[in-house]
């Protein structure tokens, strides 16, 4: 069943997408959509996108095992003009089953993943932070340095006064740092 653009914009809102008011915004909700539940990536919004969308809302946006779509949205709340909602890749989303997983069967909370640059600015996030590409969290579980690389996780942020984890992200090249929280 092919969609609506309605119907499409239901679902996107639904899902927790933000700022598809344009071409821009819309098209990359999709693109970011489409990356998520496994379909070519062309901001299109297809037969194959349909069928795929259709049984991720089925089945509650459930992205992971233990993650919804949900959980990766910008905590900014919509306040800002230029907030998506929702931006994550398929790699977070299989780094933080992984951590999950691995070391917190008794569940794991994202405090932060995706952040639309106006949020990101007003909580003193770095200029070209990873979460504004949708590429990283901040969590409540404290892994060790070692635990988070074992993961798979390329961008490490440890605790100022303890050498626990509390960021991962999966950059393109490794780094590991302080990190304010």
């Amino acid at each position: 069943m092919q969609h609506t653009i309605r119907q499409q914009d239901n679902l996107l809102a639904a899902a927790g997408f933000r700022g598809g008011s344009t071409t821009t915004g819309r098209t990359q909700n999709v693109k970011t959509l489409q990356a998520v539940v496994g379909v070519a990536v062309d901001g299109i919004w297809g037969p194959l996108t349909s069928a795929a969308v259709t049984e991720l809302s089925a089945n509650g946006w459930r992205v992971a095992a233990n993650f919804r779509l949900q959980e990766f949205q910008c905590r900014c709340g919509g306040k800002y003009r230029d907030c998506q909602g929702i931006r994550v890749t398929p790699a977070l989303i299989v780094l933080v089953q992984t951590i999950r997983a691995k070391y917190y069967p008794k569940g794991l909370v994202l405090l932060s993943a995706y952040r639309c640059p106006g949020h990101n600015r007003a909580v003193g996030g770095a200029s070209a932070s990873q979460h504004m590409y949708g590429t990283a969290a901040d969590m409540t579980g404290r892994l060790t340095i070692a635990e988070a690389k074992a993961c798979g996780a390329r961008g490490i942020g440890y605790g100022r006064h303890s050498a626990r984890v509390n960021h991962v992200d999966t950059r393109a090249v490794p780094a590991t740092f302080v990190d304010g929280l």
